[in-house]
């Protein structure tokens, strides 16, 4: 946000004003689902989700991968912690 605003006002940050920083749909909707039914999605799924979204998106190999494990893990940990759910 700070770097759009200031995009707006200095033309050297002129290529930040359409810059959009949003997650990718697919890191959502599995952190909803697994926020949905906690016990359905194993650990491991971050695995293939990110395999997949890294060969779609054109990101890095290992980029996506990373993400939805990490997301998965912390949800989990989360969820051990706090059992709202249950």
């Amino acid at each position: 946000m700070v770097v759009d605003i200031v995009g707006i006002a200095h033309p050297a940050f002129a290529d930040h004003i359409f810059c959009t920083h949003h997650s990718p749909v697919g890191t959502d909707v599995s952190d909803r689902w697994r926020m949905l039914r906690p016990g359905l999605l194993p650990l491991w799924a971050g695995l293939p989700m990110g395999l997949f979204d890294d060969m779609y998106s054109g990101q890095p190999l290992g980029s996506g991968i990373l993400l939805f494990s990490l997301t998965l893990i912390a949800l989990d940990l989360i969820e051990l912690r706090f059992p709202w759910s249950g």
